[in-house]
């Protein structure tokens, strides 16, 4: 396996400013707790939605009698919901 490489943050070639994980928790920290906060529940309301999503997906209701999985918009709206608020704790 390769070293993961650090992704450029722009096309300059004399700029050296790079994107890792560390520069990313970094910047994190140094937001406010009130910032963090609203960071964590919009990234956990995208996450939930996007599993929402994909057990509709996978899993969903062919017969369309299971009223939460059988519609992409609910699941997805429930995932959302649910991984906002396990986010927010």
């Amino acid at each position: 396996m390769t070293e993961p490489r650090e992704l450029p943050l722009s096309n300059d070639p004399t700029r050296d400013e790079t994107m890792s994980i560390s520069s990313v928790t970094a910047a994190f920290h140094k937001l406010t707790p009130a910032q963090q906060g609203t960071v964590k529940v919009v990234l956990g309301t995208a996450l939930g939605g996007a599993l929402g999503f994909g057990y509709y997906a996978l899993v969903g209701c062919v017969t369309g009698a299971c009223p939460l999985t059988s519609n992409p918009v609910i699941t997805t709206g429930l995932g959302a919901v649910v991984g906002g608020m396990m986010a927010r704790g």
